[in-house]
């Protein structure tokens, strides 16, 4: 059930079955132009999630780029 309810609407399972993010773990994208780069969540957002990417503080948007835990 939690399959099918995660789907989107081609069938597929959303990124959303992967539940939650965390504050200071690491992520590797695997999407974008930053694919196979390592970040560190400092802060999440409703939409939004601050990283850190070696000295550099950002945001990004948690729809724009596919990142998996390290």
């Amino acid at each position: 059930n939690k399959c099918k309810n995660l789907e989107n609407e081609k069938g597929f399972i959303s990124k959303n079955f992967f539940e939650g993010y965390f504050i200071n773990r690491y992520y590797k994208f695997s999407s974008g132009p930053f694919v196979e780069k390592i970040f560190k969540i400092i802060e999440l957002q409703k939409n939004k999630i601050n990283i850190l990417m070696g000295n550099v503080k950002t945001t990004i948007s948690k729809e724009e780029f596919l990142f998996n835990p390290v």
